[in-house]
């Protein structure tokens, strides 16, 4: 289980911020950041289910901003949000992780513990994503 100061401490680091203001910049819209407590819970069970470990999601969020940019550029290009929140850059980033060094059934697991509806849909998303950035 993810401790709940650890989660907070990486919503307030500095790389992640700079990372979900650049891609909210870049798609135009709004990156809502108010409630951290309500998104930290939501967050926790992100990354619970992605059997992850918070140091392990902070270091590929210092090492690789610039992918995560990318991805969350691409992820997003088709849907055109009005608004993000802060904790995207942990979700990118967990998809990420799981392109580069899980395989598909892993991360369609993974996708189903978040209860993601459709989930087959969103797999076949990230994979084409996965192809196009060749991760």
């Amino acid at each position: 289980m993810v401790n709940v100061n650890d989660l907070e401490a990486l919503l307030g680091n500095s790389s992640l911020q700079q990372i979900e203001a650049t891609i909210a910049d870049r798609m135009d819209c709004d990156l809502y950041k108010d409630n951290v407590s309500l998104l930290t819970v939501f967050i926790k069970e992100e990354v619970d289910a992605s059997m992850l470990s918070v140091l392990n999601i902070e270091s590929f969020i210092k090492s690789q901003s610039e992918e995560v940019i990318d991805f969350g550029e691409m992820f997003l290009s088709k849907s055109k949000p009005q608004s993000l929140s802060t904790g995207i850059a942990i979700t990118y980033s967990v998809y990420i992780i799981y392109l580069k060094e899980k395989d598909e059934k892993e991360l369609l697991e993974y996708l189903k513990r978040r209860r993601i509806p459709k989930p087959k849909k969103l797999l076949e998303q990230l994979q084409s994503i996965k192809k196009e950035m060749n991760l």
